[in-house]
């Protein structure tokens, strides 16, 4: 592999660092106004950013994109300010070095080294990644993900695995089980470059014999060992595994998140039908449309219906700009029965409304007719 590390000034960092993995290794110092020709002619298959300044490194990474799209582009950024890592995020790049350590740079470098052909092979199983997002704290998107991705795995004959990405400190597996979880997603990343199958399959927690588990860590000592590359990482080994990743994403988007957002085939984002969710929800859409993830990918989920809600779905809608796409109702009392039992609320109350609608939601999205639905219950849903 040709190695070109490129910086307007001689930058300081080894070139033993690199050497593991180059057959040839060059560098360049020149700013961005320079950079694409020099690329151009040298034709390395990874270039290494130095210390551009922010806008430069953006201006330098399009013109490669646009002049050698098949050259992979990783920059260098002590410490990224979130507002320039939603900027690369933009124009696709999701690797950024923080770090030269060696070990830091060899995971970088393995990671995109990836033959994509391989990844892509014709046969290949088809895994699917769905997002649930809440508009703002406590529209209850954590409980309709573990509800959903059982009912998911049982109507669907499916593998599916649930990750707790609600950093710091998410609770999705209370709304799954009772049963203490031996390993969380800061043993899991810590893990990944040792991470076989039977490793994993030790380390994951089974709800069940179709349903896996990964939760969030509990303490911040270990919350901060999960990091972006890591998470990424981690899903890339594990997600052929299975037919089904949901990811609780709690109900923010920060670096950890962004990532993931970018892979999924469907995000959540989950409301409740007062101004409050309504003025978060809008906002939450018009990120995703600076983050160009596409409008055909998100679904609108009202959570907690009832009849003295303060405001209506039409009024949510023309607030959203978004057609809402599924309802459920309140289930205060439900979830207090089901925490209490450690199991999901469709086992405890198999024929509440809820149970219905997370049916349906599940039907739709497998594009099969729910088993049992009698003519009434059809005419409701209309």
């Amino acid at each position: 592999m040709h190695i070109l590390l490129a910086s307007a000034l001689p930058w300081d960092i080894p070139d033993d660092l690199f050497t593991p993995w180059a057959s040839k290794l060059t560098r360049i110092h020149t700013g961005a106004d320079g950079l694409v020709e020099q690329v151009e002619q040298l034709q390395p298959n990874l270039v290494f950013l130095g210390d551009l300044p922010q806008h430069d490194a953006i201006t330098a990474i399009l013109d490669i994109r646009a002049h050698a799209p098949h050259i992979i582009v990783i920059p260098y950024i002590a410490s990224p300010a979130p507002d320039f890592l939603l900027q690369l995020m933009r124009i696709g790049i999701n690797d950024v070095l923080t770090d030269t350590s060696a070990e830091a740079i060899g995971e970088v470098i393995e990671r995109v080294s990836i033959d994509p052909t391989k990844a892509a092979a014709p046969g290949a199983k088809t895994v699917r990644r769905h997002g649930f997002i809440a508009a703002k704290g406590g529209a209850g998107a954590t409980l309709l993900l573990a509800n959903f991705g059982v009912a998911l795995a049982k109507a669907g004959n499916a593998r599916v695995l649930l990750v707790d990405l609600s950093l710091p400190f998410g609770d999705l597996d209370i709304y799954l089980t009772a049963q203490p979880i031996a390993h969380d997603l800061a043993d899991l990343v810590e893990e990944v470059d040792r991470l076989d199958q039977g490793l994993f399959k030790a380390m994951v927690h089974h709800l069940n014999d179709r349903v896996d588990v990964i939760p969030c860590p509990q303490t911040f000592e270990r919350v901060i060992r999960v990091t972006a590359p890591n998470v990424a990482r981690l899903m890339d080994q594990v997600a052929p595994y299975y037919d089904y990743v949901l990811f609780d994403l709690g109900s923010s988007i920060d670096p950890v998140k962004l990532g993931i957002i970018e892979t999924l085939d469907q995000l959540a984002i989950v409301a409740t039908l007062d101004v409050p969710s309504a003025r978060r929800t809008s906002q939450m859409f018009t990120l995703l449309q600076h983050l160009d993830f596409s409008p055909g990918k998100t679904s609108l989920v009202i959570n907690r219906q009832t009849s003295r809600t303060s405001i209506s779905i039409p009024e949510m809608e023309k607030a959203v700009g978004k057609k809402v796409s599924q309802t459920l109702p309140e289930t205060a009392s439900g979830v207090a029965d089901a925490l209490a039992q450690g199991a999901p609320l469709i086992e405890t109350q198999p024929h509440s409304p809820f149970a219905h609608e997370i049916d349906d939601w599940v039907a739709s999205i497998l594009r099969t007719p729910r088993k049992g639905k009698s003519l009434w219950q059809r005419l409701r849903s209309k």
